[in-house]
């Protein structure tokens, strides 16, 4: 991995009061340049549709870009 990925994400689980670090394949890097689009990706696949906003199944993403 090179400019700034570290091939990883930190995952924070505020419920459970967990942390923990996932590695991405390269490829998904490749398909998802930059830190918006890896934030689009990872929203919209794991937040569910008509979630509530202030509930525990919304998502909050941190990413520079």
């Amino acid at each position: 991995m090179r400019y700034g990925y570290s091939g990883k994400i930190l995952r924070v689980d505020l419920t459970n009061r967990k942390a923990w670090a996932e590695a991405l394949d390269e490829e998904t890097y490749r398909l998802y340049p930059g830190g918006k689009a890896l934030a689009a990706y990872i929203l919209l696949r794991e937040m569910r549709l008509g979630a509530d906003p202030l509930g525990p199944d919304n998502v909050l993403i941190l990413a520079n870009g």
